[in-house]
């Protein structure tokens, strides 16, 4: 029975130590797919303004102008970074 759970913890602990190398090439490329989705979204709504100023207009939303640069600002900035 020792042997069997010596086995598993030596399974386990390579398995932690793989996984532990692999952790930050993912995290890059999770980062990557979801800035360009940012980015990709950030520029539809600046070549479609009109139908973006539109859309805020029907929530009745504030200082439109202002509402309308932080948005696309927020989204295709942020997708860069």
């Amino acid at each position: 029975m020792q042997q069997i759970i010596s086995l598993v913890r030596k399974g386990h602990d390579m398995l932690v130590k793989i996984l532990d190398y692999a952790r930050d090439p993912f995290l890059l490329i999770i980062r990557l797919y979801w800035g360009y989705q940012f980015f990709l979204a950030g520029k539809g709504k600046l070549e479609n303004l009109e139908r973006t100023a539109g859309f805020l207009l029907n929530y009745k939303f504030h200082c439109l102008n202002l509402m309308l640069c932080l948005l696309l600002l927020q989204n295709v900035l942020g997708g860069c970074f």
